[in-house]
């Protein structure tokens, strides 16, 4: 009778890893019961992904401990965390978040070939470091953190040199010029192409710090602007008093290559109009800018505003978005 040989226990330990990674988890895991040999390799993989086998849960089972399980039996540094979307919508709490971010954090979650970063939800701080490779960006956040730091807006754009893609909603650019706006950045984002940002009209300092994070992105070639409680302004409120042409000139060179700019939810607002004036006088290879009107704002009057104002680029053309 010949001796059976188990090769495949044998192999190196980062070949087992590699094959342990094509692994969905459920399977990985699974090996444990192979042998003593084996019992706890899975719980060595540095990359763990909750995402290709939600829908297969028991019922009587649920992926709060599961996860808790798992992260408990880790023995090895986790490089790479992933949480399905759907399951984060819809059966986590915050509070499980937290729980398990605390955990992560402890066990040097390492990503410096980090190329893409996309968070929602709320966090007491943002420091970005060593994340050389880092090129596209979106944060949203649900609250306004609160702290008393200051001087986020530049540290942020200095911890992103080669970022391509930039997303920021209302809260981040808060947060970001909470204390002030610096009049420039002392560096320039010449990677950025794309820039998306929600902007409240009735705010000076998330305007002037959306026209700050304009004049560090030279190359960038298409914008788009989220209109941000604008449509509940009224009467009552009293629209704030800067000057929005100030710097126009250096604008100009700044927008030497912007082709597209979107604005959605415009409510008409004097500073709204006066910042699509400004890019249209400025940037000289405009090809078109699509306005969007927020719900119950008439094209009309809107409309009669823009037809006067000076375009640098002879082939802008404004496209309009009715609801």
């Amino acid at each position: 009778m010949g001796v059976f040989c188990d090769y495949i226990s044998n192999l190196p330990d980062n070949v087992i890893e590699r094959l342990l990674l094509e692994f969905p988890m459920k399977d990985g895991a699974k090996t444990s019961v192979l042998s003593t040999k084996w019992r706890y390799k899975w719980a060595a993989v540095p990359q763990l992904k909750f995402y290709d086998y939600i829908d297969e849960i028991p019922a009587n089972y649920s992926i709060v401990n599961i996860i808790d399980h798992v992260l408990l039996l880790h023995i090895r540094p986790i490089h790479k965390f992933e949480l399905s979307h759907t399951c984060v919508n819809n059966m986590l709490s915050f509070r499980d978040m937290d729980r398990w971010i605390f955990v992560l954090s402890s066990l040097r979650i390492n990503a410096p070939n980090l190329r893409d970063f996309q968070f929602y939800g709320i966090f007491e701080d943002i420091v970005l470091k060593n994340t050389v490779l880092l090129s596209t960006v979106g944060i949203y956040l649900e609250s306004l953190i609160k702290d008393d730091k200051s001087g986020r807006l530049t540290d942020f754009i200095c911890s992103l040199p080669r970022i391509k893609e930039l997303t920021m909603d209302t809260n981040l650019l808060k947060y970001l010029v909470r204390d002030n706006v610096p009049g420039d950045l002392p560096v320039q984002s010449t990677r950025l192409k794309f820039l998306s940002m929600l902007i409240n009209f009735l705010s000076p300092k998330e305007i002037l710090a959306a026209l700050c994070m304009l004049r560090c992105a030279p190359n960038l070639h298409k914008l788009e602007i989220v209109v941000c409680n604008s449509a509940q302004a009224s009467e009552s409120v009293e629209e704030p008093k800067i000057d929005i042409f100030q710097g126009l000139d250096y604008l100009s060179s700044t927008f030497s290559h912007l082709e597209h700019v979107k604005i959605n939810q415009v409510a008409g607002l004097k500073l709204e109009l006066e910042f699509i004036e400004v890019l249209l006088a400025s940037a000289a290879g405009l090809k078109d800018v699509t306005i969007e009107l927020g719900i119950g704002y008439e094209r009309s009057e809107i409309y009669k505003e823009l037809l006067q104002f000076r375009r640098a680029s002879p082939q802008a053309k404004i496209i309009y978005l009715d609801h």
